[in-house]
């Protein structure tokens, strides 16, 4: 069960990463590197789509499988921070969009493994914490200085 449990906190992860890298596509933010786990990464390997963009993106392994990244060059960057606040909101939400897609698998997938895995308040903890985090991120109270900012967009 363990190993299920690991291997679906990879998958989400990667899913995760792949929407924000997605929505950078989509407006056109260059990006330097895809990568599961923080550097130093042990596997990696230059991938060139030129239907996306022409520079190489690095696309990256590490030991250490804590998290992962999507991170954009100088230019990409400097795109990114010019592009208007709903594009914004949309590259940095995608990853958590993509929890709400996942949490129907999250419930399912380990009842295959382990039928009594509903049993366990921990799979009932790690499901709930995701969706109510998720759900929060796009509920909560616009902090004052943000709404000055969107309207003056």
């Amino acid at each position: 069960m363990l190993w299920v449990f690991i291997g679906f906190i990879v998958v989400v992860a990667i899913i995760h990463e792949l929407a924000h890298a997605f929505f950078m596509m989509r407006n056109k933010v260059e990006m330097k590197t895809i990568a599961l786990g923080f550097p130093p990464l042990v596997l990696k390997k230059q991938v060139t789509i030129k239907r996306i963009q022409e520079k190489p993106i690095t696309v990256g392994l590490s030991p250490f499988l804590l998290g992962a990244y999507v991170s954009a060059t100088i230019e990409g960057q400097k795109h990114l921070d010019s592009l208007p606040l709903d594009k914004k909101l949309l590259i940095f939400g995608a990853g958590v969009v993509s929890h709400f897609i996942l949490i129907p698998f999250l419930l399912i997938v380990p009842y295959i493994f382990e039928p009594t895995w509903h049993l366990n308040p921990v799979v009932w903890g790690i499901a709930a914490t995701s969706g109510i985090l998720s759900l929060l991120f796009f509920i909560r109270p616009v902090p004052a200085s943000v709404a000055t900012v969107m309207a003056a967009s």
